[in-house]
Formats: structure tokens, sequence, C-alpha cells
């Protein structure tokens, strides 16, 4: 039996470990795509030639980062689900484990506080107990923050295509150059 919580506990752990690298390997990709698209549709010279080919390439990077949102999400919730199969078994055993921590870190009572014991190996101390507070600031919260920000880049970006496209059709009086034809 104890075998067993054994191997279910490290497949809980790789389980965590591969959704988060799924989950940010096809983000990585994403946003490097998307990062051309948006760079792209600001550098085009825009004509009413290739406006419709902006806005459907702006589209589709909306598009893409959506899918990444959404793999996020739902590579997120198996996680969760790995994080409370693996406290349940740390509450089965009676140890705080990784799962436990995370926990008590991320939302419990030490929420945002990390104890140094300052120990080696031997379990000599070597320096003072110390504790780190940090900002809990949650990476959920930033994404969701990231993919509003890229979408509002997108419309900028179809909003100029857009702006340009009317000032073309409307009609501007010709520009007059001179041009000399004397030699110096």
């Amino acid at each position: 039996m104890k075998e067993e919580l054994i191997e279910i506990y490290r497949q809980c752990m790789e389980q965590r470990k591969h959704y988060d690298v799924l989950s940010w390997s096809i983000g990585a990709v994403a946003i490097l795509v998307d990062s051309v698209i948006i760079k792209w549709s600001f550098e085009n010279d825009i004509s009413s030639s290739n406006i419709f080919s902006i806005l459907i390439i702006n589209l589709i990077g909306i598009f893409l980062m959506y899918c990444w949102y959404s793999i996020y999400e739902r590579n997120r919730m198996f996680v969760e689900v790995a994080n409370e199969l693996a406290r349940d078994i740390e509450r089965k055993w009676g140890i705080e484990g990784i799962g436990i921590r995370n926990g008590k870190y991320s939302i419990g009572k030490d929420k945002g506080v990390i104890n140094f014991k300052n120990t080696d190996a031997e379990n000599i101390k070597y320096a003072e107990s110390a504790q780190e507070k940090q900002k809990n600031i949650s990476l959920h919260f930033n994404i969701r923050n990231l993919m509003i920000l890229i979408v509002i880049i997108h419309l900028i970006a179809i909003i100029q295509c857009q702006q340009v496209h009317k000032r073309g059709r409307q009609k501007t009086p010709p520009v007059m150059l001179s041009v000399s034809t004397k030699r110096k």
C-alpha cells in the first residue's frame, strides 16, 4: 500500500511538471508568433490592397492567444487536481510536503512567507533563521492581464488600418511637386 501511494505521489509531481512545461512551451511559441504578427502589422505599408490581410492576420493573432490561454486554463486545472491528490497523500502520511507547503504559501495562513531554517544536511545551524516575505501575486491574474494587453495592441493595429484605409478613400487634392531639370 505504501509503495502504491509513493508511486501515485511521484506521478502527481510528474503530472504537475508536465502540464507546466506544456503550457509554457506552447505559450512561448504563441507569444513569439504573435509578437511577429504585431510587429509586421505596425511596420507594414498599409494600402487598400493589403488592409484585408492585415485585419485577418491580426484576428488570427488574437485567436492564437485565446487558444494558448484556453490551453493554459485547462492545464492549470489538471495541475490543481494533481496538487490536491498530492496533498491528500501528505495528509494521510501526516507529513507537510510540497503540496501542503505550496498551498499554505499561496492561500493559507503563511501566505507569502517563507521560513528559512538555515541548517546544513546534518541539521546544524549555519546562520540565524530568517523569514522572507514575498508579495504573492497570482500568475493567473498576470496572464489574464497580458492577454487583455495583447488584444488591445491588436485592436490598435486594426484601428490604425481602418483609419488609413478611410483616409485613402477620401478625395484629397493632388500634391504638385516642382521638379527642376537643370543640372549643376
